[in-house]
């Protein structure tokens, strides 16, 4: 309930401000208008009201980076089930080695590889997220289930013959829940901070499609004779982020987990 209620909240708040804010992409005579009440944050060099535009880039930069993020998390289940299962065999050694190069590469450079090759389109922004957090997310979840294969009850499945796949699904899974919902919530940041740099960096949607990260470079001209270009931005950014630690912490109080799971 207590997380329920502010998300409810936030909810109400952005249909509200849907409603009464104008349409991001439309042209004004008022431009670089400083925050007022008919523009609570201002307008940018085009006259385009500013909150409208951070409100409409809110699932090319929020939404896409849940995508992503999905999308990694599932990826990395399947390879990670598998490998803690298969632990020393050459199947399992196999995938591990596959995460443990792809860790060795900067961060950028397969996004930048996926971009060149897909275009700079939803799917190809999605993809990125998921390929640069899969081989993290494989670790960790790789060795929550190692943890739970070692448990007496797995043990006992094992023995009594069960095959892998049902032991995997029906006892490995489900107690990997609340840790995996909680590492979402981590990686939710990083997913973010992903997309607003491929955006602040020309990668992410083509104009005038608004995004975080390119309102952010765009503001970059105008930042002495309009702050609030860059300022706006740079709050929804941080804003998502602390709300996602926020979150994160709160259930891993809820779960019992410890700050090394």
């Amino acid at each position: 309930m207590r997380l329920v209620l502010p998300l409810a909240g936030l909810a109400a708040l952005l249909a509200l401000a849907a409603w009464w804010l104008p349409d991001p992409l439309a042209l004004s005579p008022a431009r670089l208008v400083a925050p007022s009440l008919a523009h609570p944050l201002g307008t940018d060099p085009l006259g385009r009201d500013v909150a409208a535009r951070v409100l409409a880039a809110l699932p090319g930069s929020l939404g896409l980076a849940l995508a992503g993020l999905g999308l990694g998390l599932a990826l990395a289940l399947a390879t990670a089930l598998p490998a803690a299962w298969l632990e020393g065999r050459p199947a399992g050694r196999t995938l591990c080695g596959l995460a443990q190069a792809l860790l060795s590469f900067p961060p950028l450079w397969l996004p930048l590889v996926v971009l060149a090759l897909a275009g700079r389109g939803a799917g190809a922004q999605v993809a990125c997220v998921a390929l640069v957090l899969w081989a993290d997310l494989h670790w960790i979840l790789r060795g929550e289930a190692r943890r739970v294969l070692a448990e007496p009850f797995v043990e006992g499945a094992r023995s009594i013959g069960f095959p892998p796949a049902t032991i995997l699904l029906r006892d490995v899974l489900p107690n990997l829940a609340g840790p995996l919902l909680w590492l979402g919530l981590v990686k939710l940041r990083a997913a973010v901070v992903l997309l607003a740099t491929l955006a602040f960096l020309g990668l992410g949607a083509p104009p005038p499609a608004p995004s975080w990260g390119g309102m952010a470079a765009e503001a970059r001209d105008w930042f002495l004779d309009a702050p609030w270009l860059l300022a706006a931005p740079a709050a929804a950014i941080a804003l998502s982020l602390l709300a996602a630690a926020s979150l994160a912490a709160s259930l891993r109080a809820r779960l019992g987990l410890s700050p090394q799971t």
